[in-house]
């Protein structure tokens, strides 16, 4: 019984370490995209990774090319770029998503919004709750205080926080 609490412990802080991990590569290539306002949402802002978790990561401008170009200019080079259309909120919208596979392993998606979408605040298709994601500022000051912590609403929260841990657990 005292084995089977030992390997859970490790299996938690290691998926504790990942998030860690990805939320500071997440926050060194914000920094590096600062010029776009960024904001970290998908799993690595709500805190419910996997072990293939990528880090999603929304930009605004109205031009998606200055952004490749921008990340070039920093040293990252896009694996692919693809152009995505959805329906959101009845509306057709149409945007650029750059991927990113970073030498340490990490994968990023940059969503390329317009600046015009940056006032929008998106539900989520899981939660329902708005995504409202991390600033840089918000993130560092995150890393600092509470750098594990989870943003799933308060309801589900308290229904699955059990089943979220087991599931980050498990995916570790």
């Amino acid at each position: 019984m005292e084995l089977a609490r030992l390997a859970e412990e490790n299996e938690e802080a290691s998926g504790e370490h990942q998030l860690l991990q990805l939320r500071k590569v997440a926050l060194q290539v914000m920094q590096m995209l600062a010029r776009y306002t960024p904001r970290l949402i998908g799993s690595v802002w709500r805190g419910n990774i996997r072990r293939t978790s990528d880090i999603d990561i929304v930009v605004y401008s109205n031009e998606s090319e200055k952004v490749v170009e921008h990340l070039k200019a920093c040293g990252l080079v896009p694996s692919k770029i693809e152009r995505v259309k959805a329906v959101k909120n009845g509306n057709c919208i149409s945007t650029n998503h750059i991927h990113l596979e970073l030498r340490i392993g990490e994968r990023v998606e940059i969503v390329v919004r317009s600046p015009e979408a940056a006032e929008e605040v998106p539900r989520c298709e899981i939660f329902g709750d708005a995504v409202k994601g991390l600033t840089i500022n918000e993130l560092a000051d995150l890393l600092d205080k509470n750098p594990v912590a989870l943003f799933i609403p308060r309801a589900v929260a308290s229904k699955t926080s059990a089943t979220l841990h087991s599931r980050l657990k498990k995916n570790t």
